[in-house]
């Protein structure tokens, strides 16, 4: 007879076993690199929810932060250009560690601008954008050369979300109580400069562009293909819905429940469900993706509906779980499927195309809703439009993967 305590210990140590047999399946370097890029992300999440709420409790108007986003996005769309150039000329490695010294710089700047000061918000924004044009082209070009085996684009990028996703569930506690129990923001940024330092370190130890550097292809010849232009199309429409969760939606909270702490329990509750669905959404077959996307937006449309009708607190924190458990079965394919045709074409240039692709989008989303008075409900409506459209969009994709005519 099997007693509870055998079937426990049974599951950990299948558990256990499933786990070594995903570490020894990849290089030595793929960990490298993926413990840089938690240390990374655990520092940018200290406090990167809380920039747009911080700089409105410090005095600036809805208007300048949203400029603030509108700058660091328009600056960045060409400097993707550059952050190719710099893989090219100099390596990933050491334009990450340039990038993490833009970071740096922004910070130790953000800490000294003042409300009305719009050169300082210029210069922040666009400080923010170098930084974040160089290690996203650079670290998502650097995944890619270290997870060669296309066979498991799925696979590998579940991995790479879910350590994105634990950094994000630590880093926001940290954050939350620093900023809370020891009251000021320089505190948190000292700590974060920190983190950022000691993430380049693991770097030094992989044995990665060793040979002849990559070089970008011509933009007409990687979008040859109707799977090419399916993917970024994908990601763009969802990059839409990412620019309203990431900003709008942050100080939508703020403002329902009028403290930092509201926002504080939105960045630990956001990456809880998210760190566990990014690992097993990375598993999903590849003829399964186009349907993942599809009901993954169909699920988002629904909780941004009741986000723009529900006046329950309550229900607005159980949105936050449900948005990232549905956004995550979104994500996770549509970055397996760009990593899959970017190894297979030209890492570096799928690269600086899908972050450029996030940043024209994320630009035009910030725009219009300054056009529009600063309406945040707008941003709702927006994400909807985009959402609806996605699912459009792949379930057409399905359809022509039936007839054989896309893969």
């Amino acid at each position: 007879m099997t007693t509870n305590s055998d079937s426990v210990a049974s599951f950990w140590s299948r558990t256990r076993a499933n786990l070594a047999a995903v570490y020894y399946s990849h290089h030595k370097n793929f960990w490298l690199f993926e413990s840089s890029v938690w240390l990374h992300m655990l520092a940018g999440s200290m406090i990167s929810i809380f920039i747009p709420i911080l700089m409105l409790e410090t005095g600036f108007s809805l208007q300048e932060v949203l400029v603030f986003y509108i700058v660091l996005h328009l600056v960045n769309i060409p400097t993707n250009y550059l952050a190719g150039w710099a893989v090219s000329w100099m390596g990933a490695r050491r334009t990450i560690i340039v990038a993490t010294l833009f970071q740096i710089a922004f910070f130790i700047s953000y800490s000294q601008i003042e409300p009305g000061h719009w050169g300082g918000l210029l210069l922040i924004g666009s400080l923010a954008a170098v930084y974040d044009a160089l290690y996203y082209v650079a670290s998502m070009y650097l995944f890619m050369r270290t997870t060669i085996d296309i066979k498991n684009s799925g696979k590998n990028t579940g991995i790479l979300n879910a350590v994105i996703r634990s950094a994000n569930l630590i880093g926001p506690a940290i954050g939350s109580f620093i900023l809370l129990y020891l009251g000021h923001p320089s505190w948190v940024i000292a700590v974060v400069i920190a983190v950022f330092a000691c993430s380049t370190i693991p770097l030094f130890y992989t044995s990665l562009e060793q040979g002849e550097r990559s070089r970008m292809m011509g933009i007409r010849d990687f979008f040859r293909t109707a799977y090419a232009k399916g993917n970024y199309l994908s990601l763009g429409l969802y990059k839409a819905n990412e620019a309203i969760s990431m900003v709008p939606w942050a100080i939508y909270i703020y403002l329902f429940f009028g403290s930092l702490t509201s926002v504080a329990a939105l960045a630990i509750l956001s990456p809880i469900v998210m760190l566990v669905i990014s690992f097993g959404s990375g598993w999903i077959n590849l003829r399964w993706r186009y349907h993942a996307i599809a009901l993954g937006s169909v699920l988002l449309c629904i909780v941004w509906y009741t986000r723009f009708t529900s006046d329950s607190g309550v229900w607005l924190y159980a949105t936050v779980v449900l948005g990232g458990l549905f956004g995550t079965l979104v994500q996770v394919p549509i970055d397996a499927n760009i990593y899959r045709h970017g190894t297979q074409t030209n890492p570096l240039t799928a690269s600086v195309m899908r972050n450029m692709t996030s940043m024209v989008v994320k630009a035009c989303v910030f725009i219009v809703l300054l056009l529009l008075t600063l309406e945040i409900n707008a941003g709702f409506i927006i994400a909807i439009i985009a959402l609806t459209l996605l699912v459009a969009a792949n379930i057409v994709r399905i359809h022509l993967r039936n007839r054989s005519q896309l893969r």
